[in-house]
């Protein structure tokens, strides 16, 4: 992302944040290239087209969380960087899952990524599955699963919330287990 951008991304964080949707879509349309790089450096070969499907829900998923997350008054750390590292952090932790299990149907090499439709789509499926993790988790979860999203550890997030790690470990697990319940459903 150029520098001269800083501003007009850092007024789309501020108004996505305010709900502005339009905001939100001309951010994901911004970074979607840099989301699209990531699942694709992560992605092993001979992935299945499933395995390509939850590395891009769970990039889009940590980009909304960027998103409501980063501080726009910071200055050490532009928002493209930080969303790299967030979906880099869990896009890793996705394929050491995925390494452990056999791929079954390889991904098709032309998938239509230059349709326009196929943008609005993942607009409205982020939208989704934002609106879906703030009405599945709890106050306490949403807390857990933010500041997992960002990079924290376990140990991390229980000595900030004053918590033991085996709740904080035990909440993790219970998200995962809820979002993947309601995605499955989708």
């Amino acid at each position: 992302m150029k520098t001269g951008n800083v501003e007009e991304v850092l007024n789309l964080i501020e108004a996505a944040k305010a709900g502005d949707e339009r905001a939100f879509d001309e951010l994901v349309d911004k970074y979607n290239p840099l989301i699209m790089s990531l699942v694709f450096k992560y992605l092993p070969q001979g992935a299945s087209k499933a395995d390509f499907e939850d590395f891009r829900q769970e990039a889009l998923i940590v980009f909304c969380n960027a998103v409501m997350r980063y501080d726009t008054t910071q200055q050490s750390v532009e928002f493209g960087l930080y969303a790299k590292i967030c979906m880099e952090h869990i896009l890793v932790s996705q394929l050491r899952k995925l390494k452990k299990l056999i791929p079954v149907e390889p991904i098709e090499e032309t998938l239509p990524y230059n349709d326009p439709g196929i943008s609005f789509v993942e607009k409205e499926n982020v939208r989704e599955i934002w609106k879906i993790i703030n009405e599945t988790l709890s106050a306490f979860e949403k807390q857990v699963w933010d500041m997992y999203l960002s990079g924290e550890s376990c140990e991390s997030i229980a000595a900030t919330l004053g918590k033991d790690e085996k709740s904080i470990s035990n909440a993790l697990f219970r998200i995962r287990k809820k979002l993947r319940s309601v995605l499955k459903r989708t």
